[in-house]
Parts: C-alpha cells; sequence; structure tokens
C-alpha cells in the first residue's frame, strides 16, 4: 500500500517498511510462541487429569484387593498355632499395609478439593505453620537439625483455596528442599503475589536438580532417593494447586539451587470477572 499507489507522498515513507515488516515478524514470533507454550501447558494438564482419574480407579481397586487379603489373614491367624504360619501371616500383613500406605497416597493424589470447600485464605499464615512444623520436627534429628529455615512472608497474602489442602502441598514441597540440602544448608520460603495470583516460593541452597530431573520430578512415583520415599510429594502438590486455578513450577535461580513455585488464585471463581464488570458499567456511566 505504501510503495503501490499513485500519490507521491506514500512513496516518500518507503524507509517505513522495514521497521514495520520487522516489527510485524517480531509480533508474529511472539504470538506463535505464546500458542506453543499454551498448547504445552494444555497437553500436560490433560495428562494430569488422566494420571488422576488412573490413580483414583486404581486406588479404588488396590482398595477391595487389600480388604480381602486383610480379612483372609485374621481367619488364618486365628485358625493356626504354628509358629510358622503366624510367621508368614506377619510378613504378609506388613506388606499389605505398605500396599495400603501406597493406595492411600494414590487416593490423595486423586481427591482434589473441590470449589464448595475452598474459603478465603491467607497463604502467609499457612506458610508461616508448615515452618514451624518443619522446624519442630527437623530439631531431634542430627542431620537435619542444622538446616536454616528462613521466613520471608508477605504481611498479608489472601488466596482462595482449602487451608488444609494448601498445608500438605507446602509440607511435600518444604521437606523436599529439607532433605535435598541436610545439615548446614538453607531453605527460604517466601510468599507474595504474581498477577491474579498468591504464590509460595520455596528455594533451597542444596546441590540442585539437572534438566531431566526438574523436567519429570513432578511425575508420580519418580525419586531419585529410593524406599521410603514413593515419589509422590510433588505430584500432590501441583495436583492441589492445579485445583486451586494455579500451578506447580520448578526452576534453578543458580547453580547448585532449586525453587519450587506453588500458585494459587488470588479470589474466587468468577471474583475477577465481576469486578472488572463491575468497573467497566462504571466508566461508561461516566462518559
Amino acid at each position: 500500500m505504501v510503495a503501490g499507489t499513485r500519490s507521491e507522498r506514500p512513496r516518500m515513507r518507503r524507509d517505513l517498511l522495514e521497521p514495520m515488516a520487522t516489527s510485524a515478524a517480531v509480533a508474529l514470533a511472539g504470538c506463535t510462541a505464546g500458542e506453543h507454550a499454551a498448547a504445552v501447558e494444555i497437553e500436560a494438564e490433560e495428562r494430569r487429569r488422566t494420571l488422576s482419574n488412573l490413580a483414583f480407579g486404581v486406588s479404588h481397586s488396590l482398595g477391595n484387593i487389600f480388604g480381602a487379603i486383610l480379612g483372609n489373614l485374621q481367619v488364618l491367624e486365628r485358625e493356626t498355632d504354628d509358629p510358622r504360619v503366624s510367621e508368614l501371616v506377619r510378613r504378609i500383613d506388613e506388606a499389605s499395609e505398605a500396599g495400603l500406605g501406597l493406595m492411600h497416597a494414590l487416593r490423595d493424589y486423586a481427591a482434589l478439593p473441590g470449589a464448595h470447600d475452598m474459603t478465603r485464605v491467607d497463604l502467609s499464615q499457612v506458610a508461616g505453620e508448615v515452618v514451624e512444623l518443619a522446624r519442630a520436627l527437623c530439631a531431634p534429628w542430627p542431620e537435619l537439625a542444622g538446616v536454616s529455615l528462613q521466613a520471608e512472608l508477605a504481611a498479608e497474602c489472601p488466596a482462595w483455596g482449602d487451608a488444609a489442602d494448601l498445608r500438605q502441598a507446602l509440607v511435600a514441597i518444604v521437606f523436599n528442599a529439607i532433605e535435598a540440602v541436610g545439615d548446614g544448608g538453607r531453605v527460604i520460603i517466601s510468599t507474595g503475589a504474581e498477577g491474579a495470583r498468591s504464590v509460595v516460593r520455596v528455594c533451597d541452597d542444596g546441590p540442585g536438580m539437572g534438566p531431566d530431573v526438574t523436567r519429570r520430578a513432578s511425575e508420580p512415583f519418580f525419586t531419585t532417593r529410593g524406599a521410603p520415599h514413593r515419589g509422590l510429594g510433588l505430584t500432590i502438590a501441583r495436583g492441589i494447586a492445579v485445583a486451586h486455578r494455579g500451578g506447580l513450577k520448578i526452576t534453578r535461580p543458580g547453580d547448585g539451587a532449586t525453587m519450587v513455585t506453588l500458585s494459587v488464585a488470588r479470589e474466587a471463581p468468577g471474583a475477577a470477572r465481576a469486578k472488572y464488570s463491575r468497573a467497566a458499567n462504571a466508566a461508561s456511566k461516566t462518559r
């Protein structure tokens, strides 16, 4: 349009074509990258939802199986006086209890909170409670007593959610960090806001995670620590965050450091949209 018209004036502005084309290319590239990131997040969310449904079905089936095993073990224990049989029954009972523990972990992962369970929560208060709990639990253990737990909490960090579930998520994240740094390490827990979300950041100065571990850290049953760890802590924490219209992000702010950011919605569903509508209506009336 600039160079194709018969008027001479547009032809004098041909110098604008190159910067205009460059700006358009940058904008299109950014749009494409954003759409790609959104598509990746949607695909990841679909995988998490599928895993949640699978976990619910598996945990239900395991409950029936272990219920039958434990019921028959009780009958067998009453019917025998043989010490060898009693010892075998004891071992089977212990293995079944371990299986029940795994089933409960799967059920916790699948049973995400519903909107009807949520109220206004102060995320700083929840994080403070988790810090105090962690300090109390670490004190008796020599390998953890020297961990420095620092709280940098906002005076108030409002969120919309279930305090018990958020506390469970933070306990999993904080204790992962504590075990990563060990005696003499440092863990910083902070709260704040990011747009329409409230966040808790847990940063440690441990050995850090490699790219592959960072990518897989919140996958179910993935762990680098071995028994008795089941690899479900961060998985459950991510599920709780998603149920709170937020997410879980793992980053490496520097060498030998890991930051886990849990984000949740600041307001009830629809509150931000209603607030925007009221502001728009008020603005239209003043025109």
